[in-house]
């Protein structure tokens, strides 16, 4: 149990990411990775997640105008 632990902490020095994980700095194929650049958006499409999900996620958190408008950003880029 204590290995686990160990390993853990030693690849959050390093900064390894876990698989999975949804960079939110610097960019992704060419998009920001600033809220509302699309970058985010493109991760998720490439680790094979719905469109429609991230799209339901963000409308949730950030409400349908704030969403449809970072969404334009997105595209435009």
């Amino acid at each position: 149990m204590v290995d686990k632990e160990n390993k853990k902490e030693d690849s959050k020095e390093k900064g390894v990411e876990e698989p999975g994980a949804i960079k939110k700095t610097g960019s992704f194929q060419g998009k920001p990775n600033k809220l509302g650049g699309g970058g985010r958006f493109a991760q998720l499409e490439a680790q094979g997640k719905s469109p429609a999900l991230a799209a339901y996620i963000g409308q949730k958190v950030y409400g349908k105008k704030k969403m449809a408008k970072m969404a334009a950003k997105g595209k435009s880029q």
